[in-house]
């Protein structure tokens, strides 16, 4: 533990000298963190089993936060920075504990009148998913990331972007889930007088995993190629509503196990309404696919609904709830396995209620309460139910 001596007298400053406070304008903006988090099941494990070792689900961690977002004018251009460096510490699970950070080096350039875009590296090092593991180990994974934006706008009405990311992804316990992924956008839209906006892009990415995933006795390449083309509408019908849609179709192949290659159609509808200056609800209804912490699937078919709604109490106060309701097919599993067991089916719902106050200038105060359950089709042992509360300090200065 001696290389965190240091660390917690300097974070322990940072929050002492809130006083000296960060204006719009400011190029460099320090801030600092506390986080405290208790949650009753932990892995998200079924709430009759028994955790080997401690034996409890109920775990709380508190992680520390100290980092600096730097804003540097240069002409028209901007780089932007950030720096963050953090601590995580569970009370019971301390094999868990790590540190964290998050570093990013951006330039948003700028040419001419009618171009603009960014280009910049980031690294992200977190803990993973801890759900589905089914041991105690540390999931810290580390992002590395190579990203370029760009629009360049035609008229008044018509302009055209494009989008490329180089991914870089390790995770030391899990390796199987080590990846790269290539991506490449390009999108034109459209935008009338009335301010109603149309878009059609195309997305395409290309996914290698190194280590190979052992299925039984079989290696098997989780490696793949994927294509998703898409249409967009946004437009505001009254002042107080805002719709948004998004129709696709995505194909997704792997080389290695054709069975388990998807295509179908994707997208997203989503409607925001400010019924008053002080609140504002929103409806989204959405079918994607995504990746999954678990070593038995490559991806999730994911069909999902939130709602939630905000009231602006006060210009301190503000209050949150969300709730949401995804059902989750394994259509990533092998599909060269012999078994008569149909695919897996998780229903999950979370509820969520939060409330941030502005205790001073550049400090807020937020606390969040959530509790969630998920239902399988394979039975009650890929079950749970859980129940979290966290409240969290931040100050810039």
């Amino acid at each position: 533990m001696k290389h965190t001596r240091g660390y917690y007298p300097a974070l322990g400053l940072c929050m002492l000298s809130l006083t000296a406070h960060a204006d719009d304008g400011d190029t460099f903006k320090p801030y600092a963190s506390v986080n405290y988090v208790h949650d009753s099941n932990l892995f998200r494990v079924a709430n009759d089993v028994i955790i080997p070792g401690n034996g409890s689900t109920v775990e709380q961690y508190h992680t520390l936060t100290a980092g600096m977002n730097v804003d540097l004018p240069l002409s028209r251009q901007v780089i932007r920075a950030r720096a963050e460096l953090s601590q995580t510490r569970f009370d019971t699970y301390k094999q868990l504990n790590y540190d964290g950070r998050d570093l990013l080096l951006q330039w948003s350039w700028l040419v001419g009148n009618n171009a603009h875009g960014d280009v910049g590296v980031s690294e992200v090092r977190s803990q993973g998913s801890l759900y589905g593991l089914n041991q105690q180990v540390n999931n810290v994974r580390t992002q590395r990331r190579r990203f370029f934006n760009g629009t360049v706008k035609l008229d008044s009405h018509w302009q055209v972007n494009a989008v490329a990311a180089h991914t870089f992804n390790t995770t030391p316990t899990q390796n199987v889930l080590d990846f790269t992924e290539d991506s490449l956008g390009l999108g034109l839209q459209y935008q009338t007088r009335m301010g109603t906006l149309f878009e059609m892009s195309n997305n395409v990415s290309k996914g290698d995993y190194p280590n190979r995933q052992i299925v039984g006795t079989t290696p098997v390449d989780n490696s793949y190629e994927q294509m998703a083309p898409s249409l967009g509408v946004t437009l505001q019908p009254t002042g107080k509503t805002r719709l948004q849609a998004k129709l696709g179709y995505t194909q997704r192949t792997y080389s290695d196990v054709p069975r388990r290659n998807f295509s179908g159609f994707t997208g997203r509808l989503s409607t925001d309404w400010f019924p008053t200056g002080k609140t504002a609800l929103n409806l989204a209804i959405y079918r994607d696919i995504g990746a999954y912490d678990d070593s038995n699937t490559s991806y999730t078919l994911n069909n999902g609904m939130a709602i939630g709604a905000t009231w602006f109490g006060s210009a301190k106060t503000t209050l949150s709830l969300r709730a949401s309701l995804d059902k989750l097919e394994f259509d990533g599993d092998p599909g060269f396995v012999p078994s008569t067991t149909p695919v897996r089916q998780d229903s999950v719902t979370n509820l969520q209620a939060s409330i941030k106050y502005l205790a001073t200038r550049n400090v807020i105060v937020s606390t969040t309460l959530q509790t969630g359950e998920r239902t399988s089709n394979r039975g009650a042992s890929l079950g749970y139910r859980y129940n979290s509360a966290q409240i969290s300090v931040r100050g810039e200065f």
